[in-house]
């Protein structure tokens, strides 16, 4: 499996070969970008499905881990998500800024959440391949989606440049560790401590 270093090396290459956004469809987007980064940035190869299907529910683009732990919605090229100003430095901005768009932003987190809701899976990521949003969109604390967070990528670039943060966010060990899922709840992406810390007599 790929550490960090290895991986933020993969990504160079991809940028170099596929970093300007052009104006594929969908499925050149997948094949070109997508697909090398889940598998040979972000070590998802082995535990990927693709156009999975449920019975009243459509067809998802990609479903990672087994079980799955994360859908993803992927979109062609030439669908620009309009990102809102006010992007943080820890890359979260509120899913409300982001609806505010409205157009194929607000339609694409639409449809991603609904498909998390109905397949019982908490983090979503949209991307046309070089813009990617990260988010919950399947809650069990009684908090509304549209009042959470969301991590934002605006550019392959970009996230080269936060790459730390892209691993630990989108990554298959970092998934596995709950980091995005705990970075949006509680705004912490350190592994909690152990049980028996907290025990005096353990």
């Amino acid at each position: 499996m790929l550490d960090l270093y290895k991986a933020k090396e993969v990504l160079k290459e991809i940028i170099n070969e596929h970093g300007k956004p052009g104006f594929q469809n969908e499925a050149q987007t997948r094949f070109h970008v997508i697909d090398m980064l889940l598998k040979q940035c972000f070590c998802w190869e082995n535990h990927i499905e693709v156009e999975k299907h449920e019975e009243n529910n459509g067809f998802t683009d990609y479903e990672l881990g087994k079980p799955r732990k994360l859908i993803l919605e992927a979109k062609r090229e030439g669908v620009i998500f309009e990102i809102p100003a006010g992007l943080t430095k820890t890359l979260k901005i509120s899913i409300r800024s982001l609806l505010e768009q409205r157009g194929e932003l607000q339609k694409a987190i639409e449809q991603v959440q609904l498909y998390c809701s109905k397949r019982g899976v908490p983090l979503a990521v949209i991307t046309n391949g070089h813009q990617f949003i990260a988010f919950l969109a399947s809650r069990t604390d009684g908090k509304n989606i549209a009042d959470g967070d969301a991590i934002v990528f605006t550019s392959l670039q970009h996230m080269y440049d936060n790459f730390a943060d892209a691993w630990n966010y989108l990554s298959k060990p970092g998934v596995e560790e709950n980091r995005l899922f705990r970075f949006l709840t509680s705004g912490d992406i350190k592994l909690p401590k152990k049980l028996s810390s907290t025990l005096v007599d353990y």
